[in-house]
C-alpha cells in the first residue's frame, strides 16, 4: 500500500513501512511534498510532487533495487512536462498513455515512450482550440468503467474526454 504525504512517499508491505523522502533516502524523490500516486498497467509507480515534478519508480516493489526517473518542466525544451506542480495522475487504457494534471495544463505521456526510455510529453493547454481544456489548472483526473476520462479543472468545471475514438472528443460539462 502506498501513501502520499507532505513528508514523503510511504509504502507499507504488510509488515514494515518504507519512507522515501529527500532527507532519509539517498536515491529518492527530490521533494518530500508528495501530492498524488498512481500505479499503471505495467506496475510502474508514478509520484506527483508539489513543485519537483513527476517521478517514476523502477522496481518499486523491490526496495533494494528501486531507482527513480524524474520529469521536470524545462521551458527551453519541447516535450517536457508542462509544470513541476502536479495535481493528479491517471492512466488512459484506450490510448495507452499516462495523463498528468498540472498547474499549467494536461500533460500526456504515451506509455510506449516509457518502454523505450524516450520521454516526450504532449501538453494540452487551455484556449489552444475550440476542443481544448477549459482551464489551465487540471486538479483531478478519473477514468471511469467505460474508459471515459474525466478532467476536473480549477475554475473551469469538468471536461469529459472519450478517447475510444481515433481523434478523441472533449466535452465541457
Amino acid at each position: 500500500m502506498w501513501f502520499a504525504t507532505k513528508d514523503g512517499l510511504c509504502r507499507y508491505d504488510g509488515y514494515n513501512f518504507i519512507v522515501y523522502c529527500e532527507s532519509l533516502v539517498k536515491e529518492s524523490i527530490s521533494n518530500s511534498k508528495v501530492r498524488c500516486i498512481a500505479e499503471d498497467a505495467y506496475k510502474n509507480i508514478w509520484v506527483g510532487t508539489w513543485g519537483a515534478g513527476l517521478h517514476l519508480l523502477h522496481d518499486a516493489y523491490n526496495p533494494e533495487k528501486t531507482t527513480w526517473t524524474t520529469f521536470t518542466h524545462d521551458e527551453n525544451r519541447s516535450g517536457t512536462i508542462s509544470d513541476n506542480l502536479i495535481y493528479a495522475i491517471s492512466e488512459d487504457l484506450n490510448t495507452n498513455s499516462l495523463w498528468v494534471g498540472t498547474r499549467s495544463s494536461l500533460s500526456i505521456l504515451p506509455m510506449r515512450n516509457v518502454e523505450t526510455s524516450r520521454f516526450y510529453f504532449e501538453n494540452c493547454y487551455s484556449g489552444e482550440s475550440e476542443n481544448s481544456i477549459t482551464s489551465s489548472e487540471v486538479a483531478s483526473l478519473l477514468r471511469d468503467r467505460q474508459g471515459i476520462m474525466w478532467i476536473g479543472m480549477i475554475g473551469g468545471g469538468v471536461n469529459m474526454a472519450n478517447t475510444r475514438k481515433a481523434k478523441f472528443n472533449l466535452d465541457r460539462l
